[in-house]
């Protein structure tokens, strides 16, 4: 519990207001404001249940949608402020409702934070955890890799002076295809068995001896 900017700027006008009138009736405005700065804070000191919407599943570097919002029903909702904590390596920008990924692995997204504001607007109420954390698991952008892969095999890359290279480090005895994870390497996806299964997917390679 805590009082509002608003509250503050009364109490800062009472001790203007003390110059001129007599100390008691200041004292006693004063403890009128205090109670109710306390009754307007206790009106709202139960949480709302907070819904956040967000994908499981995120691409480094492209923008998904992120929603925060009170629970439908929740009394008072309307004076309920929602805040996302950022995470290391996920950029939360809630006005936009965007979040967006700068590194690909698993990562955990803070639970929301929540200010409840009285119907004065004197007292209010924070939580720094309305909610729970969720996990995210970021991929590389596939639409991209895609891209660079078909302008790779028309050999469109030569004309900007790059030069195309095997695949470093992987070795070259091709083993198995499996599912992607989050670690591999984007020259691994195997791109005609991620189109036919509908999901990323990943060559093995054996580790040359």
């Amino acid at each position: 519990m805590s009082p509002t900017r608003r509250a503050a700027l009364a109490f800062v006008a009472l001790a203007l207001v003390a110059l001129l009138v007599p100390l008691p009736l200041v004292a006693l405005a004063a403890l009128a404001l205090a109670t109710a700065v306390v009754v307007d804070a206790r009106s709202v000191r139960r949480a709302v249940e907070v819904e956040r919407v967000v994908p499981s599943i995120l691409s480094r570097g492209v923008p998904a949608s992120l929603v925060l919002r009170a629970a439908p029903g929740e009394e008072g909702a309307g004076d309920s402020l929602l805040r996302q904590p950022a995470a290391p390596d996920l950029v939360v920008s809630l006005p936009e409702g965007r979040i967006t990924a700068t590194r690909r692995g698993r990562h955990t997204l803070p639970p929301p934070a929540l200010r409840r504001v009285g119907p004065l607007g004197l007292g209010r109420w924070d939580w720094g955890r309305a909610g729970e954390p969720a996990e995210v698991v970021v991929y590389p952008d596939m639409h991209q890799a895609r891209r660079l892969a078909v302008a790779v095999r028309q050999g469109r890359l030569s004309d900007a002076g790059m030069r195309m290279r095997g695949p470093l480090g992987l070795g070259t005895e091709f083993e198995s295809v499996r599912d992607y994870q989050p670690d591999d390497d984007i020259r691994q996806v195997n791109w005609r068995a991620t189109a036919r299964l509908q999901k990323p997917m990943s060559n093995q390679f054996r580790v040359e001896q």
